[in-house]
């Protein structure tokens, strides 16, 4: 069902969420992101869903120039997540 790397099979599943550690709340700016519901974890971490085509270098400048950036990470899923998905694919697509 997966074929690559750990790696490889992350960033070929990933979501384009970065986290971001800021003192500030961020709004969300719909030509670049949306903001989603706080990571059950890391509640103190602002999770954003770049939009569609935009690259996590332009949406972080626009962040470090708006607002006061500490920190950030994309988001890749756990392999279990992307387990799960492709199993709910594989199936939907056989029914």
């Amino acid at each position: 069902m997966l074929t690559g790397s750990v790696d490889e099979v992350k960033q070929q599943h990933k979501k384009n969420i970065i986290a971001v550690q800021t003192p500030d709340k961020i709004e969300a700016n719909d030509a670049l992101f949306t903001i989603l519901p706080p990571d059950p974890v890391k509640k103190q971490d602002t999770r954003i869903k770049l939009a569609q085509g935009v690259n996590v270098r332009d949406a972080i400048n626009w962040l470090n120039e708006h607002y006061h950036l500490t920190g950030f990470t994309e988001v890749l899923p756990s392999m279990n997540e992307i387990f799960i998905e492709t199993v709910k694919s594989k199936n939907a697509t056989e029914q």
